[in-house]
């Protein structure tokens, strides 16, 4: 954003900032709504769709971003779902596998991370945007399988 488009480093910390509130409030103002299949297809449209355009609309970037936060705060039920279910009935050791649980994620976080750098150096910005909103509606998917 500071390279491509100009942004100070501030107007950055602000544009991350308001992706953590809004996904924040968004996990918060649905955290009574069903896991439902329209709620996957919803949040994996929205990301997909912002995904593939963050490269094309730079200008937008800020809104962008925003509209990421509010497909992540949608995710976020899911994925914390799975978490549950997976760790239901294990007091004894529950916080040892809710990080356990958690060690697959970072492992593909790191990967992804190295990965979409290389993708990124070698073909450009949309290779990586649209195979992470591709990945994000695989994970709506699955973890809606999963909870079903």
């Amino acid at each position: 954003m500071s390279e491509l488009l100009g942004y100070d480093y501030m107007f950055i910390g602000i544009i991350f900032m308001g992706f953590n509130i809004i996904s924040s409030i968004t996990i918060f103002g649905t955290l009574k709504l069903s896991l439902s299949i329209m709620r996957a297809v919803i949040q994996s449209i929205i990301y997909l769709v912002t995904c593939i355009s963050l490269p094309y609309f730079p200008s937008f970037m800020p809104v962008l971003v925003i509209t990421l936060a509010i497909a992540g705060g949608l995710g976020t039920r899911f994925y914390e779902s799975i978490i549950a279910k997976v760790s239901k009935d294990r007091h004894e050791t529950l916080s040892i596998d809710i990080g356990i649980l958690h060690i697959p994620l970072r492992i593909i976080e790191f990967t992804s991370l190295i990965l979409f750098g290389l993708l990124i150096e070698k073909f450009g910005y949309p290779i990586a945007f649209t195979i992470s909103g591709i990945s994000y509606v695989a994970f709506s998917i699955f973890s809606y399988l999963r909870l079903r």
